[in-house]
């Protein structure tokens, strides 16, 4: 439950089922993730000192009275008009209807609220976790760097890594190459791709049949080390292309390898493709809003150490990256995550409890998120926010629906809900 099989066929034995499978724990963390709401918190907290005082009156207005001799039923009405007092009636409905101006505001600028009391909410948060792919990335494979093998070049490599890619499969690395063989001059020779086979988890490469013109030849892409075992050998033989995937993936760059073989010849290294998801030109920006309106960016991404510290240095979130594996306890968790600027390698399970860390540390939390595993970390964060591209299920969660890419829609409910004016004029004088 939850996967979805493109291609193939199984048997397969269930093992586990209901709340003890991850998909299952996801439902269960739903149901038990409580939204907060500041407003909530502020209204009690004026109910509470409210309640302090008119209680105060009353003991004055009785010990007054019996020292003087009034009997306690004649000041029956005043304490009655103290006890009415006591009770706002009005201070809800001016809460709502300060928050359905905000939010007619926001939907003007391409946001949804799903959730009254969330321009509010999103004026006090303090803390906002945004999820790496799809919010600071475009969400897409580009080619960065290309690495021919002796007697090759760039324009070969990354033809042949084409040619051994199906764009039908709408896979990110085909079509990444796909893109990338569009961008070459003309003059390629025109070919018939006669078989394809697709990547698997027991093959752990693509490879395809070529016939261009009269000649007859089989592509491969995979990884450095799969392609290598195509080959006959073992990366670790080759310490020079070893040092280039490794430098390569250190940089938050995707290595893959691309390989080429004449009919009944061993596979030859054509060269290796770095691809990456690049940051969004914008991604700068809003980050730097956010921060001048007291609101602390916190990456939050289930890639590798250095994907994630990467990406957050072109952004300008930070370096200060940890692993999920590094995070200690509830107790301190959210002393961790005050110093750092991002974490790495997180699951979905971890992204709840870093929101609730944070909230019994007292802070106002702010979550993006896409997928139905984001659910329960949008529903437990004051603000929950579902970006553009988000599943019904977490759009359903979250108290902010962004209709557009990016960071950008963030900021408006954090200006809108503190005061245009007041949040404008901040930024001016900045």
């Amino acid at each position: 439950m939850g996967s979805v099989v493109t291609n193939g066929e199984a048997t397969a034995t269930v093992k586990l089922t209901g709340a003890h499978t991850n998909y299952g724990k996801t439902i269960e963390l739903l149901k038990t993730a409580l939204p907060k709401s500041h407003m909530d918190e502020v209204i009690g907290k004026i109910l509470k000192w409210l309640s302090l005082i008119i209680g105060s009156m009353l003991v004055v207005a009785m010990i007054v009275s019996v020292h003087k001799g009034i009997p306690l039923l004649s000041i029956l009405p005043l304490m009655v008009i103290l006890f009415m007092n006591a009770i706002p009636v009005a201070l809800s409905v001016m809460f709502s209807v300060s928050n359905a101006i905000g939010a007619r505001q926001l939907l003007k600028e391409g946001v949804l609220v799903t959730r009254m009391n969330a321009p509010n909410d999103a004026a006090n948060m303090d803390i906002l976790c945004v999820d790496k792919t799809g919010t600071l990335t475009v969400n897409k494979l580009t080619v960065n760097t290309v690495f021919p093998a002796p007697g090759f070049t760039d324009k070969e490599v990354l033809f042949y890594g084409f040619q051994a890619s199906q764009q039908a499969n709408r896979d990110a690395i085909d079509q990444a190459f796909t893109e990338a063989a569009g961008k070459l001059p003309a003059g390629q020779k025109p070919f018939t791709q006669q078989s394809f086979t697709p990547f698997t988890t027991q093959n752990r490469h693509t490879e395809a049949v070529i016939l261009s013109g009269d000649e007859t030849y089989t592509v491969y892409r995979g990884s450095l080390a799969v392609i290598f075992r195509l080959t006959g050998t073992d990366v670790t033989t080759h310490p020079e292309w070893n040092k280039i995937a490794t430098d390569t993936a250190a940089t938050g760059n995707r290595t893959i390898a691309v390989a080429r073989s004449q009919a009944g010849e061993t596979p030859r290294l054509v060269g290796i493709v770095a691809l990456q998801d690049p940051p969004r030109p914008e991604s700068g920006q809003p980050i730097n809003d956010l921060r001048k309106l007291g609101v602390k960016v916190l990456m939050l991404t289930g890639d590798a150490l250095p994907i994630a510290k990467e990406t957050a240095e072109e952004t300008g979130i930070g370096n200060t990256i940890l692993k999920a594996s590094e995070l200690g306890d509830d107790t301190t968790m959210a002393t961790q995550l005050e110093t750092a600027n991002g974490v790495a390698e997180v699951y979905p399970e971890d992204k709840y409890k870093i929101v609730k860390a944070l909230q019994a540390k007292g802070h106002i939390v702010g979550m993006t998120g896409d997928g139905v595993n984001d659910a329960p970390a949008l529903q437990q964060a004051e603000v929950g926010i579902a970006v553009n591209n988000a599943v019904d299920v977490a759009k359903q969660s979250a108290s902010i629906i962004l209709t557009q890419d990016g960071l950008q829609g963030i900021v408006s409910p954090v200006r809108i809900g503190a005061g245009n004016a007041g949040a404008d004029s901040y930024l001016d004088s900045e």
